[in-house]
């Protein structure tokens, strides 16, 4: 496996690096790099055949692999990647001298051997952030293990990366997108939007795309917060929503996706998930004016691992539409 080691003033980290690799100061990045130089989503480094790609993700400074600013670049091994005050050396070689290049760069070398760093989760990621208030240094670093990854997203940063130009660098989420949107056209002889047969398109087009076992869309009343069933797959089985995703998604309003909710330990004591044994799972909330007016929710069952990060922004255009197509049939309804 592909190495890249992280250096900025007073700090070195080595990690592994798998198919891709975002990098920004959202905490939906595999990589997490804090300061105002660094975008919220702003690079990408993933893999394509044999080689490695890094990929400005419309930064506001910039990506710069061997002092060359970069729109897309193939990377080898050796390679410098500058991105704010870190230098990326991707794949080092053996024999890398690390506190030569620091002195080379005049830049002061870790004072102690550096732990690997650890964010659990968006609270205790936060929490760390709140309370870093050592002043040697003005960035730090967060590495997700995947014993612990991120369930937790904010809105907004789905929306910075549904916006970025990487999607058509990935040729499975083009032909998931693909999926989805075929199963979004019009049947013959339809003439008015349905408010049942859009939400069964909506969900259908999810499960196209996700692969998904199972799946409901489920609507808020404004009035009372009572739920009710918009759609719901396959239609002769009962589909139970977790109160974790309930919760997450229509009272924090943050998206949840998890690949293995049976050993998490945030679902694991949830009765819904052992009962029904639930593996992946993903809930994103149906948002109007920044209020929730239902949810989408997917699952599988037995199948752990089935859902991507991508699945998100693919999930997060189905809940816009879903939307709007609400708000044009409400019209088409007024006298």
């Amino acid at each position: 496996m592909r190495r890249l080691l992280v250096i900025t003033d007073g700090f070195v980290q080595d990690l592994e690096i798998g198919q891709e690799l975002t990098i920004g100061r959202a905490y939906t990045n595999l990589l997490r790099l804090e300061g105002e130089e660094v975008s919220r989503v702003h690079a990408i480094l993933y893999r394509r055949e044999k080689d490695y790609i890094v990929r400005d993700l419309d930064s506001k400074n910039g990506v710069f692999v061997n002092a060359q600013r970069i729109t897309s670049s193939l990377v080898v091994p050796g390679d410098e990647i500058q991105i704010g005050n870190y230098i990326l050396i991707f794949d080092p070689p053996p024999d890398f001298d690390v506190a030569a290049f620091m002195k080379q760069r005049s830049l002061n070398p870790p004072a102690a051997p550096q732990e690997k760093p650890r964010a659990s989760s968006s609270r205790h990621a936060k929490q760390a952030a709140a309370d870093d208030t050592d002043e040697r240094f003005e960035t730090s670093i967060h590495f997700a293990p995947e014993s612990q990854p991120q369930v937790f997203y904010d809105l907004q940063e789905i929306d910075d990366l549904s916006q970025t130009d990487v999607l058509p660098q990935s040729s499975l989420l083009t032909t998931e997108l693909l999926r989805a949107l075929r199963c979004l056209g019009p049947d013959n002889g339809e003439d008015k939007p349905e408010p049942n047969l859009l939400y069964q398109k909506v969900l259908q087009a999810a499960i196209c795309a996700t692969r998904a076992d199972r799946g409901v869309v489920v609507l808020k009343d404004a009035q009372n917060d009572n739920l009710q069933l918009g759609a719901i797959y396959p239609e002769d089985r009962d589909v139970s929503v977790s109160r974790v995703v309930l919760r997450a998604v229509l009272r924090e309003h943050r998206a949840v996706l998890c690949n293995n909710a049976q050993k998490d330990p945030r679902f694991q004591h949830t009765e819904t998930i052992q009962r029904e044994n639930i593996s992946s799972l993903l809930g994103f909330p149906l948002m109007l004016r920044e209020q929730p007016i239902g949810l989408i929710y997917l699952d599988t069952q037995g199948r752990p691992d089935m859902f991507r990060r991508e699945h998100l922004i693919i999930i997060n255009y189905l809940s816009k539409f879903t939307v709007l197509a609400m708000q044009h049939a409400e019209l088409l309804r007024q006298p």
